[in-house]
This record gives structure tokens, sequence and C-alpha cells, in this order.
């Protein structure tokens, strides 16, 4: 999880060139001008050290289901020097960029954003053995770091509700992009069988 690209889309839930439609996806978060300044207040303290930062959200995930680094180049590094091989510092990076993105955008989450973490969700799609239910160890994981970093930092319970909120926000997008990308596969794989040609 994690991209750095640069990403543009209409409120619509159309890409900007329009070539292709989504599926009708959930609404984003609303948040008043008061809550964005909570937010955005809070976060400078995990972006300081978005590699550490994101490097602890990834090893509470392995933590909590240890098959998911299986899914990962670095599948093989025991979890203790994890933090000092240099493609897990890279994915933890952009994992936490992904959410400065969201920080960035909170005044409409419905738009860009939200093309980021659908196109995110779909790249998952091309990782054997993944399970869309894996996402969920995300949201208690990325809880966890934010308590631990955040607490005495004028951290309070609505801080931390409304960060609940973005995860929450970040992992709904990313499974309704990977069922997006599944559901395109199904239809590839029909349209090719209907038109003879079992070769996907």
């Amino acid at each position: 999880m994690g991209c750095s690209e640069s990403l543009t889309a209409t409120t619509d839930g159309k890409k900007n060139n329009g070539n292709v439609m989504l599926m009708n996806v959930s609404k984003a978060p609303k948040f008043t001008p008061d809550q964005v300044h909570d937010l955005r207040r809070t976060w400078p303290k995990l972006a300081c050290d978005a590699t550490g930062n994101g490097g602890q959200v990834f090893l509470q995930i392995f933590s909590l289901n240890p098959t998911v680094k299986n899914l990962f180049p670095f599948r093989y590094v025991p979890n203790d020097i994890l933090c000092q091989n240099e493609v897990f510092k890279m994915h933890s990076r952009r994992f936490m960029q992904a959410v400065g993105a969201c920080v960035e955008n909170l005044e409409n989450l419905d738009a860009d954003v939200t093309t980021l973490f659908l196109d995110l969700g779909k790249k998952h799609i091309k990782f054997d053995g993944f399970n869309v239910d894996y996402f969920s160890a995300y949201v208690s994981s990325m809880q966890f770091v934010w308590d631990l970093e955040l607490t005495g930092h004028h951290y309070s319970k609505q801080s931390r509700d409304l960060w609940t909120l973005i995860f929450e926000f970040v992992v709904t997008r990313m499974r309704e992009g990977y069922h997006i990308a599944m559901e395109d596969e199904r239809l590839r794989e029909q349209s090719n069988i209907a038109n003879g040609n079992t070769k996907v």
C-alpha cells in the first residue's frame, strides 16, 4: 500500500480523461473547519518521521496477521531488522504519503483522494494469495501507532475519533477499488469466453 503518483479525478466518480465511469462508491466523511484544523494540527507529529511511523503501522499489521507479510518482497526479512530494509522503508514512506494526501484534501475527499485509494485497492488483485479481509488490520494498526505517538500531545477522544474516520475512509476506498478491479477482471474473462478467446 502506498503511492507517490499525482492522481486527479472529478467528484462524479470519473477519471479526468473520461475513459471509465467507476461503479458507485460510498460517500467520504465531511469535516467542519474546526475538525479539519484538529486533524491538521495532529498530523505533523506523525509526518515528521513518516518512514518510521509507517513502518510501525506495518509491523503492527504483521503482528496481527503474519500472513500479510508473505505478500511483500521483504517477506523473509526478520521483523526485528525490517526497519533497516530499504524496500520496507520505501513502502512505509509511501503509505504515509498517501495518508498525507488525505490531510491535504480534507475539504474534498470525494475527489482526487478517492481515486488515489481506489487505484491502490485495484493493484491488490495482482498479489497472489491476497484476501480483501487483510485490509481490516489497517484500521486498528493505525490507531495503535497514532495512540502511541500522539498521546500526551493534546490527542483527545474527539481527535482520535476523527482520525478513525480517516482510517476507515482509506480502508473502505481500497476495498471498493479491489472489488471494482475484480469485477472488471470477471467481465473481461466473460468477454474473452464469449468471443472464443480463452487467453486472459
